[in-house]
C-alpha cells in the first residue's frame, strides 16, 4: 500500500529546511493515487503542480537552450559550518545550523540553507537520466526568492562530499536526525564554475512552487554504488525512488554560459589529428575575433568571405603553463577517434557581441552546436604544468 506523507502548514523558510513546500498540509507520494500525476488534486495549495506552466525538472535538449552573454562564472563561497543530517521521509538531506554561505545571481545573494539528494537524477541531461542528483536549496535574505544549485551524479569512486556522514546514514534508519558536526562544503567550491545550465522552473515537490531559479552544473560527479544504497536506506519503498518525472518545457529557453576554439591540425600526410581546445568565457573583446568580426555580418548572406592576412600572435601567447592531453575524436560525426586533444588551461575572454556575432550566421538548430559529454571509459587525461615556462610536468589524474 502506497505510505502518504503529511506535513502541517509552515512558513516559505520552513520550505528551504523542508526542500519542497510551504504549505505541507496534505499527503503526496511518487506513485498510486497520491503521486505526481495526482498531485495538483491534492489540495488547492497544489495546483501548481497540474495547472503551472513553468515546472520542473526538465529535459536540458539543445534546440531549448541558447548561450547567455551576459551570464558569467558561478560567484558561490561556501562555508564549514554545523549540520544535522535529516530524514525528510521523501528524501535524505543535510541542514545547517548557522551561515553555510552563499551564491550571487543576477546581483542577488542567495544563502544556503539545505541539500538534499534525490534518485534517479531528476534532469534529464545528455540524452540520459543519471544516478542520483543533489539539490543545494537557497533563499534570499527576506525568504521570498528560492534558487537552487543542481549537481548530476554518475556511479564510480564515492563522493568525498557524501563520506563526510556516511556513516550516520546506517544510524538513521532509527532517527529522524542526527548531528554530524562541522560539514565542509569545500568539495562544492572546487566544482567547474565554467559550464552550467540556468532556467526558471518550480520546486519539484508539492506545492510545486514557481519562479525557482535552477542552476545546473555541466561537469558530473560520482557516487560510489554503496553510498547510494545507503542514502536510499533509511527511507520506505515507495520513496527510495523519489525522482519527479519530467515537465514540459513550454517555450521557456535554458541558457548555458560556455564557449569553446578548436584549432584543427593535420600531420603531413593527413592521416593524423590534433586539436587545441581554448575555453572562453564572457568578458573584453578578443582580439583573434576582432581581425574579421565585421566580416561576420555579411556570412549571413556568403558560404565564405576573403579576410586577408590573419594572425595569430594572440593563440602563440597564450599561456602554455597549464594543458590538459588525451586521445579522443572529432566531436561531429563521423567521429573519427584516435585524435589528440589539447586543452589549454588559461580561460580567454570574448565580448558578447562577439558571441553574438558568431552566431549569427547558423540557422536556429546550430546555434547551439556543442556535442553532450561522453563517457571516458577508462581513459586517462593528463594535466601538464610548468609554472616557470620551462619544462612541463606530467601529472595524470
Amino acid at each position: 500500500m502506497t505510505m502518504r506523507v503529511h506535513f502541517a502548514i509552515i512558513s516559505i523558510a520552513s520550505l528551504a529546511l523542508c526542500t519542497s513546500a510551504d504549505y505541507f498540509s496534505v499527503n503526496f507520494s511518487y506513485s498510486g493515487p497520491y503521486g505526481p500525476a495526482n498531485w495538483g488534486r491534492l489540495s488547492p495549495s497544489y495546483a501548481a503542480c497540474s495547472n503551472g506552466k513553468a515546472q520542473s525538472p526538465v529535459e536540458l535538449i539543445k534546440t531549448d537552450i541558447e548561450m547567455n552573454k551576459e551570464l558569467k562564472n558561478i560567484a558561490r563561497n561556501y562555508l564549514p559550518t554545523n549540520a544535522t543530517l535529516v530524514n525528510n521521509i521523501f528524501n535524505i538531506g543535510v541542514h545547517f545550523e548557522g551561515k553555510a554561505g552563499d551564491i550571487n545571481i543576477n546581483g542577488r545573494n542567495y544563502s544556503l540553507k539545505q541539500l538534499h539528494w534525490h534518485s534517479p537524477s531528476e534532469h534529464k541531461a545528455n540524452g540520459r537520466i543519471h544516478d542520483a542528483e543533489l539539490h543545494l536549496v537557497h533563499l534570499t535574505e527576506d525568504i521570498k526568492n528560492i534558487a537552487v544549485v543542481a549537481v548530476l551524479y554518475k556511479l564510480g569512486d564515492p563522493d568525498p562530499l557524501i563520506s563526510q556522514f556516511e556513516e550516520k546514514l546506517v544510524e538513521l534508519g532509527n532517527e529522524k536526525e542526527i548531528a554530524i558536526g562541522t560539514f565542509d562544503l569545500e568539495e562544492i567550491n572546487k566544482s567547474s564554475r565554467r559550464r552550467y545550465y540556468r532556467y526558471v522552473g518550480s520546486l519539484t515537490t508539492p506545492p510545486c512552487k514557481e519562479g525557482v531559479v535552477w542552476t545546473i552544473l555541466g561537469k558530473l560527479r560520482t557516487l560510489s554504488s554503496e553510498q547510494l544504497k545507503l542514502l536510499k536506506a533509511p527511507l520506505n519503498p515507495e520513496f527510495k525512488h523519489n525522482a519527479r518525472p519530467l515537465q514540459q518545457i513550454n517555450g521557456r529557453k535554458i541558457e548555458i554560459h560556455d564557449a569553446e576554439l578548436h584549432l584543427v591540425h593535420l600531420t603531413e600526410d593527413i592521416k593524423n589529428i590534433a586539436v587545441v581546445a581554448v575555453l572562453y568565457k564572457l568578458g573584453d573583446p578578443d582580439p583573434l575575433i576582432s581581425q574579421f568580426e565585421e566580416k561576420l555580418v555579411e556570412l549571413g548572406n556568403e558560404k565564405e568571405i576573403a579576410i586577408g592576412t590573419f594572425d595569430l600572435e594572440e593563440i602563440n601567447k597564450s599561456s602554455r603553463r597549464r594543458y590538459y592531453r588525451y586521445v579522443g575524436s572529432l566531436t561531429t560525426p563521423p567521429c573519427k577517434e584516435g585524435v589528440v586533444w589539447t586543452i589549454l588551461g588559461k580561460l580567454r575572454t570574448l565580448s558578447s557581441e562577439q558571441l553574438k556575432l558568431l552566431k549569427a550566421p547558423l540557422n536556429p538548430e546550430f546555434k547551439h552546436n556543442a556535442r553532450p559529454l561522453q563517457q571516458i571509459n577508462g581513459r586517462k587525461i593528463e594535466m601538464y604544468y610548468h609554472p616557470n615556462n620551462h619544462h612541463a610536468t606530467r601529472v595524470s589524474p
